[in-house]
């Protein structure tokens, strides 16, 4: 069994939050929506996907952990200093001692000398403690709160909703997956920390909360199969026990009434279950025929559920022959440079058209967008709808549902000037600019050269947007394009559109890490296409119609991150500065052509 990583900060982190905030203090709570500039926002995990801050944390427990042992050994010696001057002090019964010339010596002598020097050294060590715990109250400030436990239930939650845990092995501390995409791999990741029976009890009552059913189901089985072998607090097993008979009462009832999977209020599995939770033995004939993935009715819930299963390797893609493989090539655009030194592309999928641009960044490009973006990152995922980003679409009709991405920063390559112009009534005729970073315009012409698209005009694409992704990081699934074109109603921080026309096209490239998990999943049905990242390259793909309308088939996601963490860079391509190599169509059938000038 191949080992992928030596210890996995993901349980760690995990007991870390959990003794941080004591074992019953979120129990009951724990699956409270988090809210984000008043919005809900289900996959907002907070400190747990925030992997620079987690190190932070990790760095300052060692320091905080070395400062009590100072306070711990502090005391001890006080302790000491103080036992002896008290054993002294009981030689001296009552007042009739001083009396007595020898004891009136040895008193003076006690007080004088030895009582001062161990006082004065209780007083100093004294001194240096209120230090050390000044020193530890400044530590503590960044250390997770409760919002910050309840995203990590919650993160590990959706990780085990996506890659599928062995849960014996997860009490042990240990992640264990049988088949790991993309070649059906096994994944150990091993640490020294284990999950206690409690833990197991939070994440039950979390997914209950959350209506994922099979979750619960999972994370209560797992807890009753430790309760066998540990004691449990009495009303905790109360609890638990109405727990199960709830669940057998909800998933076989939704399973017999729905026969659907998945729907836009629950989650369930695709057998009826007994009372221990365990599959029963005998199955209604129409479980064996098969049951439907999704309900009729489906909603977000289930659509994002639908996201993590193909995160987890499932399609329905149907491939011929070699099609399953993707596909090798040099693109030169028939430029005479570029047939000498052409770029290295793999074709993902040619409807729609993906593909990968191998070795598209150089190690100073992603080095330079690490170190910058680093001590400017969100702490917390944030709304995406400002003039400089994606909004990030996926239901239908006028009004758009905004995706909160994760830690984040912006960096601009070039600046024109009057770009609040964006009323169609005025004249834009300023085109004057000025360019800020010298290694990003650089890295704009050379996004030009390869995709032939125009990235450095006034309104020809967006800023160069950064993400890191850590523990459970991850990105709703989406459309990049609002739909502009097709009506969408454009709320006043998306009237730049007006001028720049939809988002064409999406380049977005690996710059650092090397996780484990973190693909990206396009996911229409029959069309499904998982990318994964490979450090120095960058997906390219285009996102609209010749028409102008959006391309459905590119609606994707970014699957969870299972260890490690994962840098991201987002640049989005504009429709209406394109008009001389992309030219508009008619037909809503009409999609862009994948390149052809290839060797």
């Amino acid at each position: 069994m191949p080992r992928v990583g030596a210890t996995s900060a993901l349980v760690v982190l995990f007991g870390l939050l959990g003794k941080c905030q004591g074992a019953n203090m979120v129990e009951s709570r724990v699956a409270e929506p988090n809210l984000v500039d008043g919005e809900m926002n289900p996959f907002a995990f907070h400190m747990f996907e925030n992997f620079e801050a987690t190190l932070k944390v990790f760095n300052k427990e060692e320091k905080l952990v070395e400062d009590l042992k100072k306070v711990r050994d502090l005391l001890k010696k006080n302790r000491a200093l103080t036992q002896r001057i008290v054993k002294r002090g009981e030689h001296f019964d009552n007042a009739t001692d001083a009396e007595n010339p020898i004891n009136a010596f040895l008193m003076i002598k006690h007080l004088t000398l030895a009582s001062q020097n161990e006082m004065k050294e209780i007083w100093e060590n004294t001194e240096q403690v209120a230090n050390l715990l000044l020193d530890v109250t400044n530590t503590t400030k960044d250390f997770p709160d409760a919002t910050d436990y309840r995203g990590a239930v919650n993160g590990l939650a959706v990780l085990h909703d996506t890659y599928k845990f062995d849960l014996p092995f997860l009490a042990e501390g240990d992640i264990y997956v049988h088949s790991f995409p993309p070649y059906g791999e096994e994944v150990f990741l091993q640490t020294d920390q284990h999950l206690s029976i409690e833990d197991f009890a939070t994440l039950a009552k979390h997914a209950y909360q959350k209506t994922w059913y099979d979750e619960s189901i999972a994370f209560t089985r797992q807890f009753f199969f430790m309760a066998e072998k540990e004691q449990v607090n009495q009303s905790v097993m109360a609890e638990m026990e109405r727990l199960r008979k709830n669940l057998v009462e909800l998933n076989n009832k939704y399973l017999e009434k729905k026969r659907a999977l998945m729907s836009k209020t629950y989650k369930i599995t695709p057998y009826i279950v007994d009372k221990d939770l365990k599959i029963k033995k005998k199955q209604p004939k129409w479980i064996k025929k098969g049951i439907s993935m999704f309900d009729n009715d489906q909603g977000t819930m289930a659509k994002e559920a639908y996201f993590r299963t193909v995160c987890s390797g499932f399609t329905t893609r149907v491939y011929k022959g070699d099609h399953y493989f993707f596909k090798c090539h040099y693109l030169h655009h028939n430029d005479p440079f570029l047939r000498l030194a052409p770029f290295l592309i793999e074709v993902a999928s040619e409807e729609p058209y993906i593909i990968v641009l191998h070795k598209f960044f150089s190690e100073a490009e992603m080095n330079y967008l690490v170190d910058t973006s680093k001590p400017k990152l969100s702490r917390t995922r944030i709304r995406d709808d400002a003039n400089r980003g994606s909004p990030h679409e996926f239901r239908s009709g006028k009004r758009r549902r905004i995706v909160h991405k994760t830690v984040q920063h912006w960096l601009q390559d070039i600046r024109y000037e009057d770009m609040g112009n964006t009323d169609l009534a005025n004249d834009d005729t300023n085109f004057n600019y000025t360019i800020l970073d010298k290694i990003l315009f650089k890295l704009s012409k050379k996004i030009e050269t390869a995709t032939m698209l125009n990235a450095t005009n006034k309104w020809s694409s967006t800023e160069y947007q950064t993400t890191n992704y850590g523990l459970g990081g991850l990105c709703e699934v989406h459309i990049d394009p609002h739909g502009y074109l097709e009506g969408a109603e454009l709320p006043p921080s998306r009237y730049n559109l007006r001028r720049s026309g939809d988002m064409i096209a999406t380049l977005m490239g690996w710059i650092g890490g090397e996780p484990v998990g973190g693909a990206t999943a396009f996911v229409y049905l029959f069309k499904e296409i998982t990318v994964w990242p490979t450090k120095g390259s960058a997906a390219f793909w285009f996102n609209l119609n010749k028409r102008g309308y959006r391309d459905r088939r590119t609606a994707h996601g970014g699957c969870p991150v299972l260890k490690g963490s994962k840098w991201i860079l987002n640049k989005w391509i504009y429709y209406f500065d394109q008009f001389q190599k992309y030219p508009c169509g008619l037909e809503i059938s009409e999609f862009v052509k994948p390149f052809s000038a290839i060797y």
